[in-house]
């Protein structure tokens, strides 16, 4: 099977509209397929199919001054849109 680069302008655009480009991990040990990062949405999807519920999602990030106070202007501007941001948390309880 032939896999584009990662960086690939569509899988950008998929991405920056909240879906993720790349396909789910499979229930086969083995050949689960690639690891990858998940959106919000997935991640609910998923607590959801095993019996749990999101009760809360955050997305967040450390900026940490590199230094370049132009980098780091920019990545601040960058991860304002909560999405972007370089992590995400979520609190998940049983369904009961």
């Amino acid at each position: 099977m032939y896999d584009s680069d990662a960086a690939d302008i569509a899988k950008r655009v998929r991405a920056v509209l909240g879906r993720n480009p790349y396909e789910r991990l499979r229930l086969y040990s083995m050949n689960p397929g690639h690891i990858r990062e998940y959106t919000g949405q997935e991640l609910r999807e998923i607590a959801e199919s095993v019996g749990l519920q999101c009760v809360h999602h955050a997305y967040f990030n450390w900026i940490q001054p590199d230094g370049n106070p132009t980098k780091t202007l920019l990545k601040k501007l960058a991860r304002s849109y909560p999405s972007f941001r370089s992590f995400q948390a979520c609190i998940f309880m049983t369904n009961k």
